[in-house]
């Protein structure tokens, strides 16, 4: 599990973030990620100079599939016109979500 594997570069609060990230590019690439993988992405992550932690990993999937993600105001757009969204779209949403309150748990306890 990914946890073990890299438990030197994270926080409990990170978890759930890794979690919908790891998970958007497994489902984008139908394959399982090893280890050496993970690593790759977090560092992609942690070599982009984005300001926020969404960014980030926006452009980290985009550097290690070479293909774009959707953003969220394309994904709102489509939900706006009444179109269902899909799995792809869900795990946005989640990675989305995960990141916003990592940083906002991270403002709160800058000690961390």
């Amino acid at each position: 599990m990914y946890e073990d594997a890299h438990k030197e570069h994270t926080i409990p609060d990170e978890r759930p973030f890794l979690h919908a990230y790891f998970d958007l590019v497994e489902h984008m690439t139908r394959m399982e990620l090893r280890n050496t993988s993970k690593s790759l992405l977090l560092n992609y992550i942690n070599e982009s100079a984005e300001p926020s932690l969404i960014a980030r990993a926006r452009e980290a999937v985009r550097r290690y599939l070479q293909d774009e993600v959707p953003t969220l105001e394309e994904i709102q757009a489509k939900s706006r016109a009444g179109e269902e969204l899909n799995e792809l779209d869900h795990k946005i949403l989640k990675m989305e979500f995960e990141a916003r309150r990592f940083e906002e748990n991270t403002r709160k306890h800058p000690e961390r």
